[in-house]
């Protein structure tokens, strides 16, 4: 026998008035008449009972619903927090009586108020406040895949606990230049000699991407670093770059490095001495002396060693798959979950 109240509990207050017009004492008497406790309507009637009665058990949750509590239907993290929407619950019985919710602005309104105080997710964009992302080739790891920033906007929204959501928007600033002014590409060429091409686009650069995507990734980054471009990746892709050579700043001393693919270990990540020299060149090679000190001794071996050394690479680029340039901030700050490459 349908009751008004659930699991045979008392209604405190039979004067108030349900939604549907009734007192609680009028619905405490039709209750009976309904098909059973197992029927969705009893069900509802009792969720009612709970709500505007004083019952004092959440009923079981319908067959079908509308609404749920948080807005993927997971159960909130903080079930002792308290909400007063639709009336004041915890998050626990509000998480209950949801899927009895059928009015949509009601709904909306609670959900609204259980991402803070119930520890919901909430639906997270990767760039706040409706920007967009400046550099959509940028690439970061979220733990169980790598992305391009592009990839990651079209997703969006996203459902996220708050504090990741605020992680992930953080890195969508710092990595992907969300908000930010679009930046004009510069004009820079690997090869000083602008009248030739990369006389082998298809050949490694210091990255184990391919010398034609370094040429791209070059015009990509900032003006001040062409040159640095030029001795490194242009040198390594077969271009003649007297000047950028002349005065750039080697980690092996005087001499070219004997093997610009020997990968090390930097910080957890592998880096190709390649890649290293570049980033001791950028900048104005402000830490040109603080990486020669801290991997001379890794990549500047003999070159009969460096000859037979392994070279094996990590990532196979597609000739569309452009990566991004990692700023030397980029390199020594390690981020909670996200790595550009």
């Amino acid at each position: 026998v349908c009751t008004l109240c659930a699991g045979g509990s008392l209604a405190s207050n039979l004067a108030a008035t349900l939604p549907n017009g009734q007192t609680c004492l009028e619905q405490s008497r039709e209750a009976p008449l309904l098909a059973g406790t197992a029927t969705d309507e009893c069900r509802r009637v009792q969720a009612d009972g709970f709500l505007s009665c004083g019952c004092s058990t959440v009923p079981p949750p319908p067959s079908t619903s509308s609404c749920s509590l948080c807005l993927d239907g997971s159960a909130p993290t903080i079930p002792n927090g308290n909400i007063t929407q639709p009336t004041s619950l915890t998050c626990a019985q509000a998480f209950s009586l949801a899927p009895f919710i059928t009015d949509g602005t009601t709904c909306s309104a609670m959900q609204s108020q259980a991402q803070d105080r119930c520890g919901c997710p909430v639906q997270c964009d990767l760039c706040a406040n409706n920007t967009f992302p400046v550099d959509v080739f940028a690439r970061f790891s979220t733990g169980s895949q790598t992305l391009t920033c592009q990839a990651m906007f079209d997703r969006q929204p996203i459902l996220l606990p708050p504090v990741n959501c605020t992680a992930l928007q953080e890195h969508g600033t710092s990595i992907c230049g969300c908000g930010q002014s679009v930046v004009t590409p510069n004009t820079c060429e690997i090869c000083e000699n602008t009248s030739i091409t990369v006389p082998n686009g298809l050949f490694k650069s210091f990255r184990n991407d391919t010398c034609a995507e370094s040429a791209v990734d070059a015009k990509r980054d900032i003006s001040t670093n062409c040159e640095a471009w030029q001795a490194t990746a242009g040198s390594y892709c077969g271009c003649e770059n007297p000047n950028a050579t002349a005065n750039m700043c080697r980690l092996c001393s005087t001499v070219d490095l004997p093997d610009p693919y020997l990968e090390i270990l930097v910080s957890g990540d592998v880096q190709t001495c390649g890649f290293l020299e570049f980033q001791a060149n950028i900048n104005n090679q402000s830490l040109c002396a603080t990486y020669r000190a801290n991997f001379a001794t890794a990549c500047c071996p003999a070159v009969t060693s460096a000859a037979t050394s392994t070279r094996r690479g990590l990532l196979t680029w597609s000739m569309n798959d452009y990566s991004i340039v990692l700023t030397t901030t980029t390199l020594l700050v390690s981020t909670m979950f996200l790595f550009l490459y």
